[in-house]
């Protein structure tokens, strides 16, 4: 029986055997291309933060250059707004006067009613009341080669038979009946009530 210091250099013996038979020399040169990898890996570390170090330190120490002040940029720089004084102005002497010219001009508001048609004039009756309707001031607002294409009708205010008036219906507003209701925008005192919408 081998003793154990025997053991040891026979184990000893067998691994330098196999490492310097095939198997052997495979291992060997992986384990020693393994080692030249990381030294090489270690160099190229160390030098690369040896260059991070220099420039850093070189950024450091910029040394500025002694130039003249740009006098634009001093100017901007020390610029300000200048404070701001509340102008004072003298009341006018006639309050009457004031007032009226702080008065904001008068809103024209257009009321819109729902009239009940009766019928549509024809003939003589339409062109009399297109060609009072034509000299109205609000008619300049219309195409004067679209009067033909006007319906006349008279209606009664709703619930209020006893008020008949008369109104214009634009061309496109479409077909209306006897009976129908429609939204009619009422005009000014002398000028034209026109048709706008029919009532739901």
């Amino acid at each position: 029986m081998f003793t154990r210091y025997q053991l040891r250099w026979l184990s000893l013996a067998l691994t330098l055997a196999l490492l310097t038979g095939c198997l052997g020399g495979s291992i060997a040169q992986q384990l020693a291309r393994s080692i030249a990898v990381q030294g090489a890996d270690k160099i190229t570390s160390d030098a690369f933060e040896a260059q991070q170090r220099k420039d850093e330190e070189a950024r450091r120490n910029v040394v500025l250059k002694d130039t003249v002040p740009d006098q634009y940029w001093i100017a901007f720089a020390n610029s300000a707004f200048l404070p701001l004084q509340a102008s004072q102005e003298p009341l006018p002497a006639d309050n009457a006067s004031a007032q009226k010219k702080a008065e904001a001009p008068q809103m024209q508001v257009t009321r819109f009613v729902r009239v009940e048609l009766w019928n549509l004039l024809i003939g003589e009756e339409k062109h009399l009341v297109l060609d009072q309707a034509r000299h109205q001031p609000a008619a300049s607002s219309y195409p004067a080669d679209q009067w033909q294409n006007w319906q006349v009708a008279t209606g009664a205010l709703e619930g209020e038979k006893d008020k008949p008036i008369t109104f214009l219906i634009p061309p496109g507003f479409g077909k209306i009946h006897s009976g129908e209701l429609t939204l009619v925008e009422m005009a000014a005192l002398g000028d034209f009530n026109v048709a706008r919408y029919p009532a739901k």
